[in-house]
């Protein structure tokens, strides 16, 4: 169990505080993910390109990248207020987008939102940490996690129940949930059970000990180059499973099913498995089991591809990819010490460059989709030498306890 000196103190249990940070972090992916289902209605309803569109979403991890160190730090040393800052851009963004009628007012408020993403997702860890008792974190890890890919099938859903139609509706039921889930947050961030800020840091920390310690702990490190592969594969499918299931005869409709099975099978996933899997000390056989399952599913896929295996692949991939998250986000809670915000960063930089780069690679291979999937496979085998190293490292390693 990680602590953080003096200041430590027992956690009663706060499941309300898990549960408004699963809120508030859930609306970020759906705002997110706003105009993926539409991004070509939505081009015509602002009378841009469908680039200009795309650029919604993916401003969010090209920002992640550059933000993902400043962000965990931030929250390492001023938690509240830094965690403040995230849930408020995000509220701002949301109703900028509403009272914007044109393109530009959009961008503003979606970049607001993509700078509030790290600030949001960084803090599961110390969210968690502060709510609830140590036996219990690995629970709701599992429960913060599950907000995320809810957020996203609420943005998957929506999008179509409104259609192009009705996106100014869209855009303001969304700002509704946004606003709502915000001031949960805020309420729960005015609750005395926050670790004092650490602006007067230690010398060491002042000099960058917590970036130092994280990037010198061969477990998180571990950890980082695992969410890397495994997020790398589930952008990808995510991406462009309709493009490489299409020459099967794979429409877009029951390519969007899929992809909802997938965040669904993710969800059940998230909440079920970490705490079992931590209290037992299986967590590295655990994401070995992942490699396995998601390595086969990608297989089935490049020779046998069609509706009853896209289902069944996809199941497998939201299971065992978003089921991984929390366990691997419970390893670095424990292992961390002071630097959680930091390293939980960290680990969520690793998993968008590993989304940018396997992306990239697979739509190299779009017209060959055996390859594409086989490519994917090969991905997630790379992570069973790092595994078997995670395994013996935490044979012979200690949660940290402090920043040098």
């Amino acid at each position: 169990m990680s602590a953080h000196g003096p200041r430590a103190r027992p956690v009663q249990r706060r499941w309300w505080v898990v549960a408004a940070y699963a809120a508030v972090s859930g609306t970020n992916q759906m705002l997110w993910l706003t105009f993926a289902p539409l991004t070509t209605e939505a081009a015509a309803h602002y009378g841009v390109s469908v680039d200009a569109i795309g650029w919604l979403s993916e401003l969010f991890p090209l920002l992640y990248v550059v933000l993902a160190l400043p962000a965990g730090l931030a929250l390492d040393r001023w938690l509240r207020p830094s965690l403040a800052l995230g849930v408020g851009l995000n509220a701002v963004g949301a109703v900028v987008r509403v009272l914007s009628p044109v393109y530009a007012g959009v961008l503003v408020g979606q970049i607001l939102i993509a700078v509030a993403q790290p600030l949001l997702l960084a803090a599961v860890t110390r969210v968690v940490e502060a709510s609830v008792p140590a036996a219990q974190r690995p629970r709701a890890i599992g429960i913060a996690s599950a907000g995320l890919f809810a957020g996203m099938l609420v943005a998957l859903v929506l999008g179509p129940v409104f259609g192009s139609e009705r996106l100014d509706a869209l855009l303001l039921v969304q700002a509704g949930l946004t606003v709502v889930a915000a001031a949960a947050m805020m309420l729960a961030l005015a609750r005395p059970i926050w670790p004092a800020g650490t602006g007067a840091a230690a010398p060491g920390v002042e000099r960058g000990g917590r970036l130092r310690s994280v990037l010198a702990d061969p477990v998180i490190r571990s950890l980082v180059l695992v969410a890397g592969l495994g997020f790398g594969v589930f952008v990808a499918v995510t991406t462009w499973l309709q493009a490489l299931l299409a020459p099967a005869g794979i429409s877009a409709d029951l390519a969007g099913i899929m992809l909802l099975v997938m965040v669904l099978a993710g969800i059940l996933a998230g909440v079920l498995l970490p705490e079992p899997v931590i209290r037992s000390g299986r967590a590295v056989p655990m994401l070995l089991v992942v490699v396995a399952v998601t390595s086969g599913a990608g297989l089935v896929l490049a020779v046998l591809p069609g509706p009853v295996s896209g289902l069944l692949a996809a199941t497998a991939y939201g299971l065992a990819l978003l089921g991984a998250l929390p366990v691997i986000l419970s390893l670095v809670e424990t292992h961390a010490g002071a630097a959680e915000a930091t390293a939980t960063g960290l680990v969520w930089l690793g998993g968008n460059l590993g989304g940018i780069v396997v992306s990239l690679l697979v739509q190299a291979t779009l017209g060959r989709p055996p390859v594409a999937f086989g490519l994917m496979t090969a991905v997630m085998l790379l992570g069973i030498p790092v595994l078997v190293a995670l395994r013996r490292r935490l044979s012979t390693s200690a949660p940290a306890e402090t920043v040098p």
